[in-house]
């Protein structure tokens, strides 16, 4: 065991050092220790991230329509669908405006999952299919300024900025993969710096 240890422990040194390959040799390490999940590796390989996809196959498809590609999210279960729904907001929306909509209850339910949000959050949630909520998330934040949508339900922002979908898709990999990897908590560091 202490051989695992100390190699994952190397490699994490020379990942950080930007070591090329480094990352990509941790990953498959970790999966192999038993410190990283198949369904995890697989959701950030799913938003882009280039080690993910390497580690599970090197030809891994790029995802295709961003509508049916967030509908797939849905397989990772609620919190992997409000974390890309946040992500994609935040590359349309000003922040400040992003806690007046429904990504607001989202990240409320996404560092304290206690019951109060999680009543707030299911008195809008539970009226849709996961599925069918992955993709109104994320496509919104795509939508023409000329035409604001309702979220589930809910008025779009006022301070519309319709991100192109390389910028959700980016948002998604900068935000999504890191925390399905264990490797950070976006969400949780941007509330707790104060954004």
């Amino acid at each position: 065991m202490w051989l695992v240890d100390d190699r994952l422990q190397d490699l994490r040194r020379r990942a950080n050092q930007g070591e090329p390959g480094a990352r990509t040799a941790l990953l498959g390490e970790r999966l192999r220790a038993g410190d990283l999940r198949r369904e995890r590796l697989d959701l950030a390989a799913y938003v882009g991230d280039e080690d993910a996809r390497a580690v599970l196959d090197p030809a891994f498809p790029p995802p295709v329509d961003l509508g049916l590609w967030a509908r797939g999210l849905a397989r990772w279960g609620l919190e992997a669908v409000l974390r890309a729904g946040l992500a994609a907001s935040r590359s349309a929306f000003r922040e400040e405006e992003v806690k007046d909509h429904l990504h607001g209850l989202a990240q409320d339910w996404i560092l304290c999952p206690c019951d109060e949000h999680t009543r707030r959050l299911a008195m809008i949630v539970h009226l849709a299919r996961l599925d069918d909520l992955a993709a109104e998330l994320v496509t919104a934040s795509v939508a023409s300024a000329a035409a604001p949508r309702r979220v589930h339900g809910l008025s779009a922002p006022r301070t519309w900025n319709p991100a192109g979908e390389s910028r959700v898709r980016e948002a998604l990999r900068s935000e999504v993969a890191p925390w399905a990897l264990g490797e950070r908590d976006p969400v949780r560091e941007r509330v707790e710096a104060g954004g």
